[in-house]
């Protein structure tokens, strides 16, 4: 028998495969040793948080809403209205007392104590005397204050007419006279006070409610217009010595009267 020598191609052949079946063995073996075989599917099991019901939350009722109360303002004690008053009322908004028609009138003066009359603001720049007259540039009376329209009004030219003093007695036309020679008298009505009795170029000041004067001298008559005054010489709390009406010349009204 012949014999064979060396390789031919079909056992190169057979070799080439061999070889590739082992290296593809060794690949699949590799593989199943690295990973391992899939573990077959598990069931997830899901812890499930325990749900605790939340206890309710107490119910607090709203708190009612406070009342806030206006505290009511604090009372000012307010000095007596001035004479005459008809009409008259405190308002705290205008700080004062208004007339019947609501027009401020009177102010509380600067010690909270009485009243002073309101001045229109066409008036302000004009001296004060006292808390009842205006003056003029020359320093004359120009207004003085009514308290029973309750109103500045302008002092008239002064009549300067003869006005003979008649005797007390025959001075039928003036009021009946009150006030006594050496006693005081009370201012009841704002008045002039006068260097002589009569109406004339001769005002010193104005006296105010509730002055008090000495009555040093007899009286006198001047008659005026219908009726006529009765002057009386006086004495003020400074020395000084002046005259002024005890009434209006109708004797409606009283300017003085005895200290009671």
């Amino acid at each position: 028998m012949q014999k064979k020598q060396g390789f031919i191609g079909y056992d190169w052949f057979k070799l080439i495969v061999a070889i590739l079946l082992l290296i593809a063995i060794f690949f699949l073996w590799q593989s199943s040793v690295c990973c391992g075989a899939p573990e077959p599917d598990m069931p997830v099991v899901v812890e499930m948080e325990e749900v605790v019901a939340a206890e309710p939350e107490p119910t607090v009722a709203p708190a009612a809403e406070e009342t806030l109360v206006d505290e009511a303002p604090a009372e000012v004690e307010l000095p007596p209205f001035p004479e005459p008053n008809a009409g008259l009322e405190y308002d705290a908004a205008k700080g004062g007392l208004v007339n019947a028609d609501g027009e401020l009138v009177y102010r509380l003066n600067e010690n909270g104590g009485g009243w002073t009359p309101v001045i229109p603001d066409e008036m302000a720049a004009m001296p004060l005397e006292g808390e009842w007259t205006l003056l003029s540039e020359d320093g004359n009376p120009a207004y003085t204050w009514d308290a029973e329209s309750q109103s500045w009004v302008a002092v008239l030219a002064e009549e300067t007419a003869a006005e003979a003093p008649a005797a007390v007695a025959e001075c039928t036309t003036a009021a009946p006279s009150r006030l006594v020679v050496g006693e005081k008298a009370e201012v009841l009505r704002n008045v002039n006070f006068r260097a002589w009795p009569g109406i004339s170029n001769n005002w010193l000041k104005t006296s105010t409610i509730g002055t008090q004067l000495k009555v040093t001298g007899e009286a006198v008559c001047v008659p005026h217009g219908d009726g006529a005054y009765l002057w009386w010489q006086l004495e003020r709390e400074d020395g000084t010595l002046g005259w002024s009406a005890e009434a209006t010349n109708s004797g409606q009204h009283y300017f003085l009267g005895p200290v009671e």
